[in-house]
């Protein structure tokens, strides 16, 4: 099984939600191939998304503050191994249980 890394941003939909489960319109690539095609849609546990909104506005804030400066472009990070789980009729990949992380550092 291959590794991914996987994102979605501060603002990505939430396709649907089953149990504790989230799919959202987040995308994964295949770590090793940069010119690899996106995998959309993955489902991530509530947790996991919460941690990573937190994650994002902690940094949001540090930016904003450190630069005077509304911007801070990034997005929400992981790495999970390339494996699906199917919801809702669809396969998503499965993000449960990823550590976010977030960088707004840029150019």
């Amino acid at each position: 099984m291959k590794n991914l890394n996987c994102y979605f941003s501060h603002n990505t939909v939430i396709k649907g939600v089953y149990g504790d489960k989230l799919i959202l319109d987040g995308w994964c690539k295949d770590e090793e191939d940069d010119d690899s095609d996106d995998i959309w849609g993955i489902v991530v546990d509530v947790k996991g998304y919460q941690q990573g909104m937190s994650e994002w506005i902690k940094e949001k804030k540090d930016y904003c503050e450190r630069y005077k400066y509304n911007c801070g472009v990034g997005v929400i990070m992981g790495m999970c191994e390339e494996k699906y789980i199917e919801l809702g009729g669809e396969k998503y990949i499965d993000c449960v249980g990823v550590e976010w992380e977030v960088d707004l550092e840029h150019g």
